[in-house]
């Protein structure tokens, strides 16, 4: 498997959550071959289509930017509300973004909409997360009372 811009740590996840016996060999490196950006474009174009994918990101943007803007000048739903709200923009964001080959910039429309959808859901989720998060403290356990608390990996999500 090629990719333009693999990332380490994912990719280290996967691998690392197969058996050894079934573990690939993984080799990284840094192409010197610069291809002239035509020949990258045209690659491109045929191996994604980015056309699709930029009309997925406009109609996440159409369904959430309302609220986007409402959290921005200070709504605050209830708690529950809060946490069905976040299931569902991390359903919808993630739809699209396991379509997205997440190109390097240069290989991208210099006015990618893939770079206001990760704002948008970022924004929305930073906001929605602290009262998400005071509905399931309040109300879900498991067999040995509270759940425990976030590990430091969700604080990094939308970093």
């Amino acid at each position: 498997m090629l990719h333009p811009a693999p990332d380490p740590d994912s990719l280290a996840s996967v691998v690392g959550d197969l058996p050894a016996a079934e573990r690939p060999l993984v080799i990284a490196g840094v192409s010197a071959f610069h291809a002239p950006p035509d020949l990258l474009q045209g690659l491109v174009a045929r191996c994604w289509d980015l056309d699709a994918l930029a009309a997925a990101y406009r109609d996440f943007l159409a369904g959430f930017a309302p609220l986007g803007k409402a959290l921005a000048d200070g709504f605050r739903p209830q708690p529950l509300p809060a946490l069905l709200t976040r299931l569902m923009l991390i359903h919808d964001y993630r739809r699209i973004i396991l379509r997205d080959p997440m190109l390097p910039p240069r290989l991208l429309p210099g006015d990618w909409i893939g770079r206001a959808a990760y704002r948008t859901a970022r924004g929305i989720y930073r906001k929605l997360a602290p009262l998400a998060e005071r509905w399931i403290d309040a109300n879900l356990h498991d067999a040995s009372g509270p759940l425990p608390a976030p590990d430091a990996g969700f604080r990094e999500r939308f970093r």
